[in-house]
């Protein structure tokens, strides 16, 4: 969906943020499974935020203190919430 706005806007996606989550009609932003691996893929690959369902919020609390150091986890529970947030 991301994607897709940031094709109408003309506004790039910015590099540096990375986001998991699936999107339903309504906008509501539901949980996904696998969220440690993730954190460690965007830490490997230099990512400074990830963007993840705020119902993850307890997936997020096994990550170690060394990673969530470097890297900037926001929880969102709406859609709105991370346009500006990963848009130039």
């Amino acid at each position: 969906m991301i994607s897709l706005i940031s094709l109408i806007t003309d506004r790039p996606c910015k590099r540096n943020v990375a986001l998991t989550g699936e999107l339903t009609l309504s906008g509501r932003i539901l949980p996904v499974g696998g969220v440690k691996e993730k954190v460690l893929a965007a830490h490997r690959a230099g990512v400074k935020s990830v963007v993840f369902p705020a119902k993850n919020e307890a997936d997020i609390k096994d990550i170690s203190e060394d990673i969530k150091k470097d890297i900037d986890i926001i929880k969102i529970n709406e859609l709105e919430e991370i346009v500006d947030l990963v848009m130039n």
